[in-house]
């Protein structure tokens, strides 16, 4: 089975499951706000398929999915994922939260499908 991309705008962060937050922990790690750089941290790429079947890439810098500590100088950021097991029955699968839905706007209809 594929991962679904479940989008939720009562969940704040991206989530993952186990093995997928782990591996994404690994590469985005924890920073001062003020170092990080494109290299540094980034961006990351979801590739999701539409109802008609089709790609679509959305693309998030490191200012889109780190969540910042506050707006001191010396202000840590950190990646806004979260680790959350989809229940087997509907997963895999991930939420984008409202860190997504910061920057990319979604419609919600289910009247033709």
């Amino acid at each position: 089975r594929f991962p679904k991309a479940i989008v939720d705008t009562g969940t704040t962060f991206f989530t993952a499951e186990s093995g997928m937050f782990q591996e994404v922990m690994q590469h985005l790690k924890a920073a001062p706000c003020k170092s990080m750089t494109d290299r540094s941290h980034p961006e990351i790429l979801f590739r999701l398929e539409n109802s008609a079947g089709e790609a679509r890439d959305f693309k998030l810098s490191h200012a889109d999915y780190m969540a910042s500590s506050g707006d001191e100088p010396d202000a840590q950021c950190s990646p806004a994922f979260m680790e959350i097991n989809i229940p087997r029955q509907h997963g895999p699968g991930m939420i984008l939260g409202e860190v997504f839905l910061r920057k990319y706007f979604s419609v919600y209809d289910r009247g033709d499908h």
